[in-house]
């Protein structure tokens, strides 16, 4: 097979900071590029919980909350940034965040992937 290296880029953070993460395609970079996460991947905590993951935490409010099965899907709006989904398992005794509250969105650069 084809020997590829991985490409990173970085995207400034509106609170600063950046996100530094895998990019699919190096000639995209400078460009209109999307951050890709899948939503299990998105940790949401509530604004005094600490991060257990060192990746960048967004400040993000609820849209909307849907349970499904035993887990919770989070739509959270990162301002400028965007729409993004998160999903959760949830267990009796965690917490449940309502549309309109304001939340922390960690995302562990590990599990994100630019895209052109």
């Amino acid at each position: 097979g084809e020997d590829r290296q991985e490409a990173y880029a970085a995207a400034a953070l509106p609170a600063g900071g950046e996100l530094r993460a895998r990019i699919l395609r190096p000639d995209s970079a400078g460009k209109d590029i999307h951050l890709v996460v899948r939503p299990e991947k998105v940790g949401v905590l509530g604004p005094g919980e600490a991060a257990s993951s060192h990746g960048a935490i967004l400040e993000a409010k609820v849209v909307s909350t849907v349970f499904v099965g035993r887990h919770v899907e989070y739509e959270l709006d990162l301002g400028s940034l965007g729409i993004i989904s998160a999903e959760q398992t949830f267990d009796p005794g965690s917490s449940l965040f309502q549309e309109g509250d304001r939340v922390l969105a960690a995302i562990d650069p590990a599990n994100a992937l630019f895209l052109p």
